[in-house]
Protein backbone atom coordinates (compact mmCIF):
# COMPACT_ATOMS: atom_id res chain seq x y z
CA UNK A 1 0.00 0.00 0.00
CA UNK A 2 2.90 2.40 0.89
CA UNK A 3 4.12 1.99 -2.73
CA UNK A 4 0.81 2.57 -4.36
CA UNK A 5 0.23 5.75 -2.47
CA UNK A 6 3.98 7.05 -2.78
CA UNK A 7 3.50 6.44 -6.93
CA UNK A 8 -0.35 8.08 -6.90
CA UNK A 9 1.52 10.95 -4.78
CA UNK A 10 4.42 11.02 -7.60
CA UNK A 11 1.67 10.97 -10.10
CA UNK A 12 -0.41 13.83 -8.40
CA UNK A 13 2.62 15.86 -8.34
CA UNK A 14 2.96 15.83 -12.04
CA UNK A 15 -0.45 16.23 -13.02
CA UNK A 16 -1.44 19.52 -10.59
CA UNK A 17 2.39 20.94 -12.20
CA UNK A 18 1.84 20.14 -16.03
CA UNK A 19 -2.05 21.42 -14.68
CA UNK A 20 -0.67 24.92 -13.73
CA UNK A 21 1.89 24.95 -16.61
CA UNK A 22 -0.81 24.50 -18.79
CA UNK A 23 -3.43 26.79 -17.40
CA UNK A 24 -0.36 29.80 -17.43
CA UNK A 25 0.12 28.96 -20.93
CA UNK A 26 -3.45 29.08 -22.50
CA UNK A 27 -3.57 32.77 -20.90
CA UNK A 28 -1.46 34.52 -22.78
CA UNK A 29 -1.11 38.41 -21.58
CA UNK A 30 -3.02 40.94 -24.14
CA UNK A 31 -2.27 44.15 -22.91
CA UNK A 32 -5.55 45.47 -20.98
CA UNK A 33 -5.88 42.54 -19.66
CA UNK A 34 -2.43 41.57 -18.37
CA UNK A 35 -3.12 42.36 -14.51
CA UNK A 36 -6.23 40.12 -14.93
CA UNK A 37 -3.87 37.52 -16.49
CA UNK A 38 -0.97 38.41 -13.28
CA UNK A 39 -3.88 37.56 -10.86
CA UNK A 40 -5.21 34.82 -12.39
CA UNK A 41 -2.11 33.38 -12.71
CA UNK A 42 -1.14 34.06 -8.84
CA UNK A 43 -4.38 32.78 -7.69
CA UNK A 44 -3.76 29.26 -9.79
CA UNK A 45 -0.58 28.96 -7.88
CA UNK A 46 -2.61 29.67 -4.42
CA UNK A 47 -4.39 27.02 -5.57
CA UNK A 48 -2.01 24.52 -6.82
CA UNK A 49 -0.05 24.94 -3.56
CA UNK A 50 -3.33 24.20 -1.71
CA UNK A 51 -4.12 20.87 -3.36
CA UNK A 52 -0.24 19.92 -3.76
CA UNK A 53 0.61 20.10 -0.32
CA UNK A 54 -1.34 16.74 0.70
CA UNK A 55 0.33 14.83 -1.05
CA UNK A 56 3.84 16.44 -1.09
CA UNK A 57 4.05 16.10 2.75
CA UNK A 58 2.44 12.25 2.62
CA UNK A 59 5.51 11.97 0.03
CA UNK A 60 7.72 12.70 2.24
CA UNK A 61 6.69 11.09 4.90
CA UNK A 62 6.06 7.98 2.89
CA UNK A 63 9.51 8.22 1.36
CA UNK A 64 11.26 9.76 4.37
CA UNK A 65 9.47 7.17 6.69
CA UNK A 66 9.08 10.67 8.57
CA UNK A 67 7.57 10.06 12.01
CA UNK A 68 7.94 14.61 12.35
CA UNK A 69 5.29 15.29 9.65
CA UNK A 70 2.95 12.31 9.67
CA UNK A 71 0.01 14.34 11.60
CA UNK A 72 0.11 16.88 9.04
CA UNK A 73 0.18 14.79 5.96
CA UNK A 74 -3.12 12.95 7.36
CA UNK A 75 -4.92 15.99 8.29
CA UNK A 76 -3.89 17.72 5.07
CA UNK A 77 -5.65 14.55 3.43
CA UNK A 78 -8.73 14.47 5.99
CA UNK A 79 -9.70 18.24 4.77
CA UNK A 80 -8.56 17.36 0.81
CA UNK A 81 -10.84 14.35 1.23
CA UNK A 82 -13.62 16.16 2.75
CA UNK A 83 -13.55 18.87 0.38
CA UNK A 84 -13.25 16.91 -3.16
CA UNK A 85 -16.32 15.03 -1.65
CA UNK A 86 -18.20 19.05 -0.94
CA UNK A 87 -17.27 19.14 -4.45
CA UNK A 88 -18.58 16.31 -5.59
CA UNK A 89 -22.05 16.96 -4.66
CA UNK A 90 -22.48 20.59 -5.64
CA UNK A 91 -21.13 19.42 -8.81
CA UNK A 92 -23.53 16.37 -9.02
CA UNK A 93 -26.46 18.83 -7.82
CA UNK A 94 -25.37 21.62 -10.32
CA UNK A 95 -24.95 19.07 -12.82
CA UNK A 96 -23.48 21.71 -15.15
CA UNK A 97 -20.18 20.14 -15.69
CA UNK A 98 -20.23 16.42 -14.25
CA UNK A 99 -18.19 15.52 -17.44
CA UNK A 100 -15.17 16.72 -16.15
CA UNK A 101 -15.51 18.00 -11.94
CA UNK A 102 -16.78 14.44 -10.99
CA UNK A 103 -14.06 12.08 -12.35
CA UNK A 104 -11.57 14.79 -11.04
CA UNK A 105 -12.90 14.80 -7.89
CA UNK A 106 -13.46 11.10 -7.09
CA UNK A 107 -9.79 10.59 -8.77
CA UNK A 108 -8.44 13.10 -6.00
CA UNK A 109 -10.81 12.12 -3.05
CA UNK A 110 -9.83 8.08 -4.43
CA UNK A 111 -5.65 8.98 -3.87
CA UNK A 112 -6.74 11.20 -0.57
CA UNK A 113 -8.17 7.45 0.53
CA UNK A 114 -5.00 5.48 -0.27
CA UNK A 115 -2.79 7.91 1.59
CA UNK A 116 -4.83 7.71 4.48
CA UNK A 117 -4.60 3.78 4.92
CA UNK A 118 -1.02 3.88 3.88
CA UNK A 119 -0.33 6.66 6.51
CA UNK A 120 -2.02 5.17 8.91
CA UNK A 121 -0.21 1.70 8.31
CA UNK A 122 2.89 3.77 9.14
CA UNK A 123 1.76 5.52 12.15
CA UNK A 124 0.79 1.84 13.35
CA UNK A 125 4.33 0.80 12.50
CA UNK A 126 6.10 3.82 14.20
CA UNK A 127 3.69 3.12 17.28
CA UNK A 128 4.91 -0.55 17.19
CA UNK A 129 8.75 0.51 16.87
CA UNK A 130 8.05 3.19 19.94
CA UNK A 131 6.88 0.38 22.08
CA UNK A 132 9.43 -1.78 21.37
CA UNK A 133 11.59 0.71 21.99
CA UNK A 134 11.07 1.42 25.40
Amino acid sequence: MNRLAIVLDGLMLLYLAAATVAGVQSSAADGHEWLANVLGVLLALCVLAVLAAPFYVSLVVLVAQSERHLRLAAWLHRVLLTLMVMLTVFSLLARDTVEVSVPLFVLVAAVCIVNLVALSRRRTHFETFHLFEH
